[in-house]
């Protein structure tokens, strides 16, 4: 049975030689303007990923105000309810002013 190249690291070992000759062959300014280049694509994904989250932060923001501003209505209009009930249930024992505020 013949051995396995991965086994014995001939593989490895052979990518790296390979890697090695590469990098002497490119001058070390080709390096850096890769570098450069790689650092501003990594820059723009991050300004791009802060943009979508800031947008979708603000939409947020914006539903939670409706909510917050709606569940005020609904409270409000629960205490007007529950004054009218009131005042429908004890109009009898009321005076007539405080019966005709209770509805207005």
């Amino acid at each position: 049975m013949r051995a396995s190249l991965d086994r014995d690291g001939g593989h490895l070992h052979r990518a790296f030689f390979l890697l090695r000759r590469l990098a002497f062959r490119v001058s070390i300014s080709r390096w850096l303007l890769l570098l450069v280049g790689v650092s501003l694509i990594g820059y723009a994904v991050f300004g791009v990923e802060y943009f979508l989250i800031e947008r979708a932060h603000r939409d947020l923001l914006k539903k939670n105000f409706t909510y917050i501003e709606l569940e005020s209505y609904v409270r409000s209009a629960s205490t007007s309810h529950q004054i009218a009930m009131f005042a429908a249930a004890h109009a009898g024992a009321m005076p007539e002013n405080v019966v005709r505020t209770s509805a207005v």
